[in-house]
Parts: structure tokens; sequence; C-alpha cells
């Protein structure tokens, strides 16, 4: 690698800087035992997150109402196997879910996650049924601003709309600290695994060596196709797990770093040997 490379980060928020367990998957158990009375566990949550498709997590809503409604397979794993790559649209021609349904399953996670408190910011109505405080409150910071290596530029590519991204921000305590030209959500038109994203954001941050910290299949989707579309800028996938069948998953799927924690991820990249000479910069400005 050229001396002359300029490293910078790209960051996922939801698993990657902020732990979302309690807020948007306990949100998807919370829809789901509301609007049928079925016990979600989190393992079957996480079965959605080992697959291409499924980043929306009102979309794993939908997938588990219409599995537990229609039972459009034997069981839970056979279900999300027929999922995989497919996404969504998958599960309306296995299960027959009417639009009307999809449209109270995404309401229903709307109102949950944003509450009284945050729903009409967020989403544009009040909640009707959720009358409580949101679950957005229960999320937990992961990742200090002050952990990044001073110097390296970095940017956000989230499944987020513009308000959810800033509440994120907000909670992260970074909104004043990034300028929200780099923060690419799906209000601006794109969303993972769609490489324009990573294109947009690239326009904004100066850069030709970019290391993209993501939890999911999707993400790491996103960069293979960002450099199948031959984009300008190389970019390295660091998957980040929270089992060893996830980390199994990515290596065999083909990300260039696993790891366990953002924090774990800065010392494996740095003592990789990847990044050529640039390696240095972790040891010496953090």
């Amino acid at each position: 690698m050229e001396e002359k490379a300029r490293l910078s980060f790209v960051f996922d928020i939801d698993g990657v800087l902020l732990d979302v367990r309690n807020s948007y998957y306990r949100t998807v158990q919370e829809a789901v035992r509301m609007l049928l009375g079925v016990d979600v566990s989190l393992e079957e949550i996480l079965l959605f997150k080992q697959i291409r498709g499924f980043n929306d997590d009102w979309d794993i809503a939908t997938a588990l109402y219409g599995f537990y409604k229609y039972r459009c397979a034997t069981d839970i794993g056979e279900f999300v196997r027929m999922l995989d790559g497919c996404g969504v649209r998958r599960v309306f021609e296995l299960c027959d879910i009417a639009q009307e349904e999809v449209i109270m399953v995404r309401r229903m996670c709307k109102e949950i996650y944003g509450g009284i408190d945050a729903c009409e910011f967020l989403f544009g109505f009040r909640p009707q049924r959720w009358l409580k405080e949101g679950l957005y409150n229960n999320e937990v910071v992961l990742f200090e601003l002050s952990d990044i290596p001073k110097g390296i530029e970095f940017g956000i590519v989230t499944g987020r709309n513009e308000k959810e991204s800033i509440l994120a921000l907000n909670i992260l305590g970074w909104k004043e600290k990034i300028d929200m030209s780099r923060v690419i959500h799906t209000d601006k038109g794109v969303k993972k695994p769609d490489s324009r994203a990573l294109e947009m954001l690239f326009e904004y941050m100066p850069t030709n060596l970019a290391i993209y910290f993501g939890d999911g299949m999707d993400d790491l989707a996103l960069v293979q196709n960002y450099r199948s579309n031959k984009g300008s800028v190389e970019t390295l996938f660091c998957g980040i797990y929270d089992s060893c069948k996830k980390a199994r998953k990515f290596a065999e799927e083909g990300a260039d770093f696993v790891a366990p924690s953002l924090k774990d991820a800065l010392s494996i990249v740095a003592h990789s040997g990847k990044l050529g000479n640039l390696s240095e910069l972790f040891f010496y400005s953090q």
C-alpha cells in the first residue's frame, strides 16, 4: 500500500456503535406479541441477521408475523433459509400476507420504538396502542468518538431514516461532530446493499482506502457490490459478530476481518498487516 493512501472508516450504527438489542430487537418482539400473542425469542431474530435481505428490522417483524400467523414452513430455521438473499418480498410469496397487514405491523413497530415521546418526531404520527415511552430509550453506546484514531476521516451508512439517525447521533454524542452529508440514511434514496450508498458517502469524504464496519450480511454485500461495480475507493470490510456462527458466516462469505466489537476490530485491523505502512497510524495516534 502506498504511503499516500488516506485511510477512512465507515460505520454502521446498529450493533456497531449502539447496542440495539433492547430497542429495535425488543420492538420486534413486542410487536409480534401484541399482534399475535406470540413470544419471539432473541435467537429467532438473530437468525435473520445471519442472512441477506433483512437489514430492516420492520421486515424481520413482518416475516415473523407471517410465519407465526400463516405457518408457511415447518420451523423457523427452515423459513429463514427459504428467505436468504430474497428479502421480505419472499415472505409475501410464501405467506400470502395482505398489504394491510404489512402496514399494520410496520406501524406497530414504529409506535413501540418511538413511543409517546418520539414517535411523532421520528415517523410523523402519534401512537395509538403503545402509550409508553419509546424503546429507543434503551439504546446503549458501544463506541466513543474518542476511540477513533486521530486523523482518520469517518462516515456512516445506516438503514435508519434521517430522524432515526439524528436520534442515534444524539445518543452517541456525535451530532455536532459529524456533517450530515457523511451520514447516508434511507431518506437519501438508497438502502443496503445498494452500492450507491458508498458512492454517495465518498463524494463527501476524501479517501482512497476505507474500512466499513458492519454487523449484518447486507453490510458485507454492500461492500462486495461496491467492489463489483469498480468503485474508485479501495474498501475493506470488517464484520462485527455476536456469535461464533455469525463470525464463521462472515469469514465464509469473504469478510476481510471479523471481530466481536468495534474496539476489538481496531486492534485486529491495526495488527493485520493488510494496511501496509498505514498500520503505524494506529500505534502513533491512539
